[in-house]
């Protein structure tokens, strides 16, 4: 039997797919921990969303470390209860209670840290957006 993707995973599927063929914003940066070493944040913006990852050449993957994405059209490859139009009530039934609550958002941490984050976005009472977040050191 297929594991159901996790979140995080999702998120991390999405941040190097979607968009995937429009053309990347570069924009290069000073690695923070090798002096003289220049890396790249890499964005990508389509009418699905946007997503950003971070590369370099000693990021702990060599694809790329995921930064940002939020996906705001419905068939942009979300899982069923995460799909743009469901009642967000679908959402917090499939993953629990969220770590944060707020108006039209509901957010929970990827990791036990919870500084890395997916928040689902809402009005109506259905979801309009979800968005991931890493901290990326």
């Amino acid at each position: 039997m297929k594991m159901k993707e996790s979140l995080a995973a999702t998120g991390d599927r999405l941040a190097r797919t979607l968009c995937a063929s429009a053309a990347p914003q570069i924009e290069h940066v000073p690695n923070k921990h090798v002096d003289g070493q220049m890396d790249q944040v890499e964005t990508r913006r389509c009418e699905a969303g946007t997503s950003t990852i971070y590369r370099g050449a000693t990021t702990s993957d060599p694809n790329g470390l995921p930064i940002f994405v939020q996906v705001n059209v419905q068939g942009a490859g979300l899982p069923p209860y995460l799909e743009i139009g469901q009642p967000v009530e679908r959402v917090t039934q499939f993953l629990g209670k969220p770590q944060e609550t707020g108006p039209g958002t509901i957010t929970y941490g990827l990791s036990m840290e919870g500084i890395d984050t997916a928040t689902i976005l809402h009005a109506g009472g259905q979801v309009t957006s979800v968005r991931w977040e890493w901290v990326v050191d």
